[in-house]
């Protein structure tokens, strides 16, 4: 059995994944407040967990294609909370096969022209 898999099967990020699970379904909410309000409590969440196998396995699995997707989402802040995330998971467990997807995302949103403010 690989690790990953044992931390998948472990109490402990069944416990985590379950807290978490509604601020992932949000995440796809057409709410831009209630996408905002679940990026900064997995923000919160990602910053306090203290179990990097519990965080890397939740992250890799759950979280980062949904964080990818929250890099085009019309409302700046919630890009930046997608990208602090992106930033503090990185910092606590790393990059890894995830590079895949994150990396291509990173430059897609450098080379892409901001939103249009509108003028009043």
């Amino acid at each position: 059995m690989s690790a990953s898999k044992a931390i998948a099967e472990s109490e402990a990020y069944k416990d985590f994944e379950q807290r978490h699970n509604r601020h992932l379904n949000m995440l796809s909410d057409g709410d831009r407040n209630i996408r905002k309000q679940a990026l900064a409590e997995l923000k919160q969440a990602v910053a306090q967990q203290q179990d990097s196998g519990v965080l890397e396995v939740f992250y890799q699995d759950k979280l980062c294609r949904r964080l990818v997707i929250c890099l085009e989402d019309p409302i700046e802040k919630n890009r930046e909370l997608a990208i602090e995330i992106v930033t503090l998971a990185i910092d606590k467990v790393g990059l890894h096969e995830e590079a895949q997807i994150i990396i291509p995302a990173i430059c897609k949103r450098m080379n892409s022209q901001p939103y249009q403010e509108q003028c009043k």
